[in-house]
């Protein structure tokens, strides 16, 4: 291989360019910019920050999250990042939890302290 990419039958100029990046939020309903089939990372940003004590920091992740699960499936994910962060729900959660809110709060508060433990971070 020399690096140079061989010609395509029936391809010339741009068209072998490559296909427009995704847009930053979904078009519709479950549709993320990496693939239907994965929700988006913040989450896991959520996480991270939480753990950190990062308090600006999630307030960020949580804002977007709003935005990008608005009447959508994942909605769930802005009141998981509320749980880990110890902060209350702004308005009252369109989840059903089947242990209850209060057990999941808890249960996520939970792995926020044991790896703010494993951190060094922990209050």
């Amino acid at each position: 291989m020399t690096g140079v990419e061989a010609p395509q039958p029936g391809v010339t100029g741009s068209a072998r360019s490559r296909p427009p990046k995704p847009s930053p939020t979904p078009t519709s309903c479950g549709s993320w910019p990496t693939s239907s089939t994965r929700p988006p990372k913040r989450p896991v940003l959520a996480f991270h920050h939480a753990a950190q004590g990062e308090e600006d920091k999630i307030r960020v992740v949580i804002n977007r999250l709003r935005e990008l699960t608005r009447a959508c499936d994942y909605a769930y994910y802005v009141d998981i990042a509320h749980f880990m962060a110890g902060l209350p729900l702004p308005s009252p959660s369109t989840a059903t939890w089947l242990d209850g809110p209060d057990a999941v709060r808890a249960h996520w508060q939970q792995l926020v302290q044991d790896r703010r433990s494993r951190l060094g971070t922990g209050e």
